[in-house]
């Protein structure tokens, strides 16, 4: 079957399936809860760049010690390892990387 576009596929599926196939409905997801990164507070920052340290630490107990939201831990890790400030190590954990390295 040859296609041009996502309806070409689904068409060709759903005559394989016998029933009708359509795309999820995009208005489902309202961005509820999904906040910019503009709005962390530099002292949520602070706190969790105080968190952090040259040894890896689990994010999971930095976020629950902290008691920070996870999607605002998980930005400011990403802020961190972005600017090369941050290594991610194996099992969900994170250290800072030593200045000057």
């Amino acid at each position: 079957t040859l296609v041009d576009s996502a309806d070409d596929v689904l068409m060709a599926v759903q005559a394989m399936r016998g029933d009708f196939i359509s795309e999820p409905d995009k208005t489902a997801f309202d961005g509820a809860g999904a906040e910019p990164a503009d709005d962390i507070p530099e002292t949520a920052r602070a706190r969790v760049i105080e968190a952090l340290g040259p040894t890896p630490a689990p994010v999971d107990e930095i976020i629950r010690d902290l008691g920070i939201a996870p999607q605002k831990v998980l930005t400011v890790l990403l802020e961190l390892e972005l600017a090369g400030r941050l290594e991610r190590h194996p099992g969900n954990m994170a250290a800072l990387v030593p200045q000057g390295a």
